[in-house]
Order: C-alpha cells, then sequence, then structure tokens
C-alpha cells in the first residue's frame, strides 16, 4: 500500500506543471491569514514558510491543529511549493479572488461581470447604454495585473447578423476594440472602474452585487 502511495505521488508531481501564480492565490486564499504576504515569521508557532516544500505543506495540513481546516488539493499543494521557492517574485499576482458581478448601486443598470482564475487569467463583460439609450456590451479582454489590487486591458465591441428571429450567422461576428479600462479594487468588495469607449473617458465606484 505505501508504494501505491508513494507511486500516486510521483504521478501526481509527473501530471501537474505547478504554477507559481495560482500558488500565490491558494497561500492568500488559505495561509496569508498566519504566515503574512508575503511568507514572514508572525509569532511563535507560525514561522515563515518560504521555501517550504510540498512534503512539509502536506505534513502540516495533516499535523498541526490549526491547519487541518485547510483543504487544498494534490495539485494546489504543488502549485504553493511553486510559490514559497521565491515568494518575492510575484509580490505582482492577484492574491483575492474578485469574481463576481459589479455595480453602482447608486446607478442601477449598468455594471460588469468579472471572471479570474487563479494563474491571473481574467475575463469580463460591461454591460452599458449608448447616448441613444440603447443597451450596449462590452468584452474586456487582454487584462494584466499592474499589482495584486489593479487590472488594465482593452475594451472589444462585437457585432453579428443574424440573431434570431432569423438565425445565428457565426461566420459573421467580428470584434473590434473601442477603448481600454482598468480597475483599482480597494479590497475584496470595492474598487473603481476607469474606462474609455468609443473616445469618452469614464470613472465610476463600484462594488460586489449583494443577493
Amino acid at each position: 500500500m505505501r508504494a501505491l502511495a508513494i507511486l500516486a505521488i510521483v504521478a501526481a508531481n509527473i501530471a501537474h506543471a505547478a504554477d507559481p501564480v495560482a500558488g500565490k492565490f491558494w497561500y492568500e486564499q488559505n495561509c496569508a491569514r498566519c504566515h503574512g504576504s508575503p511568507p514572514q515569521e508572525r509569532q511563535a508557532g507560525t514561522p515563515n514558510i518560504t521555501g517550504f516544500s510540498a512534503d512539509r505543506i502536506r505534513g502540516a495540513l495533516a499535523n498541526i491543529p490549526a491547519m487541518v481546516k485547510v483543504n487544498l488539493t494534490p495539485a494546489q499543494i504543488l502549485d504553493v511549493e511553486a510559490y514559497l521557492r521565491a515568494p518575492l517574485q510575484y509580490l505582482w499576482a492577484p492574491g483575492i479572488d474578485f469574481s463576481d458581478l459589479w455595480w453602482n448601486p447608486a446607478e442601477s443598470g449598468w455594471g460588469m461581470t468579472f471572471t479570474q482564475r487563479p494563474n491571473a487569467s481574467t475575463v469580463g463583460t460591461l454591460y452599458i447604454y449608448d447616448a441613444e439609450r440603447k443597451p450596449v456590451w462590452l468584452l474586456m479582454t487582454g487584462a494584466v495585473w499592474v499589482n495584486p489590487l489593479e487590472v488594465r486591458g482593452v475594451l472589444l465591441r462585437a457585432a453579428a447578423n443574424g440573431f434570431p428571429p432569423t438565425g445565428f450567422n457565426a461566420n459573421s461576428v467580428t470584434t473590434s476594440q473601442i477603448g481600454s479600462f482598468s480597475i483599482v479594487f480597494a479590497d475584496h468588495r470595492r474598487g473603481t472602474l476607469t474606462f474609455t469607449a468609443d473616445g469618452v473617458a469614464y470613472s465610476k465606484p463600484i462594488e460586489r452585487l449583494a443577493f
């Protein structure tokens, strides 16, 4: 049985290409409260865990009472190990999951969706109105994290022919860049959205939509 367990661990290491950016995300979500961000010695019993191996992480999760409730998959542990090798190299990576619906409660009717992956990839949709009061959906793409709380990218407008009732024509879909955006998050639930669309600049406070 022990041999099978060892083979399973080896197979997991071979199959999973550890991602230190994702590792920072998992670390922030599960470890930073006690061990600091970046990792540091906070107090007796919570040492600076920079350089900790996957085996040490597994041992801590299994044996330290304060950590037994932390739920990391084998792949996530390998990601955290990769991050802990050189955490200062990933200060730019986001540690908070900002995925949600965002809006301005004082201006109901417009807002944005924002989806973020542990590897820092993001995509979103901005839904606003044009000068003729018609709804406009814009794709937020090409996003780059400037620091853990600020992301920047471009806005694309999509167009297509033949939506119902005549039937959708996928070959007619086109996209064009009409501006850019940046989001500066104050914390996990508030931020400021700044964007330019068709030459007009906007800056709006936003917050997570509670429901």
